[in-house]
């Protein structure tokens, strides 16, 4: 079920995600997923898990994702935009997943600064859409960039699917966060835009 359509208030939100033990931030990838997840995550409490390097080869996927993915545990939050096409087979009363809906102009710009299109969209997302949702393989193969192949399918097919609660967040939520950097002082910014520290979130944006 849907929770309020097009939010957020930032402290409207955090209220929310506090009733719920497991949290998926998922979406398009750069769409700030993992900046979202850090954030929510150290501000409510809640273990942190990330799948990403070194963990995110194929066999990683294979074999371990859906022990992962679906393991409960109390007050945990997963950034897991690689598994954004499993989203509709989770359930659970006490699960809820945060859909990130950035810009797609922004979204296409970030891909390409850091050279993740097209090679991780050909051979790591479009490949496990297909496998997903083959009814629709003509559909997916005419999409040539991520954010419109995991946008149509999420709006038009996983959305009247999905049995845990869910909330589409804009990018725009996050900038009322006290860790947000507007784009103009993440120009110069490499892959590696957020680092925990003991003493928190150094640098805090995707």
């Amino acid at each position: 079920m849907e929770i309020k359509p097009r939010f957020w208030f930032w402290k409207e939100l955090l209220k929310v995600v506090g009733k719920y033990d497991i949290i998926y931030v998922s979406g398009p990838q750069r769409s700030g997923t993992r900046y979202a997840t850090y954030i929510l995550g150290h501000t409510k409490g809640f273990e942190v898990v990330t799948f990403s390097t070194p963990h995110r080869s194929r066999r990683w996927h294979k074999d371990k994702i859906n022990e992962w993915f679906f393991e409960q545990r109390h007050k945990m939050i997963l950034h897991c935009p690689a598994e954004s096409h499993l989203l509709h087979k989770l359930d659970g009363k006490e699960k809820l997943v945060i859909w990130m809906d950035r810009n797609e102009k922004d979204v296409s710009e970030s891909e390409n600064r850091i050279k993740w299109h097209p090679r991780c969209f050909e051979k790591e997302e479009k490949p496990k859409y297909l496998d997903m949702f083959p009814e629709h393989k003509e559909k997916i193969e005419s999409f040539d960039r991520n954010y419109s192949m995991k946008t149509w399918i999420w709006n038009n097919i996983q959305k009247d699917l999905m049995t845990v609660d869910y909330i589409e967040l804009p990018y725009e939520t996050l900038e009322q966060t006290d860790g947000y950097l507007r784009k103009e002082q993440r120009k110069d910014f490499s892959k590696a835009q957020i680092r925990l520290t003991k003493e928190g979130i150094d640098n805090r944006v995707l």
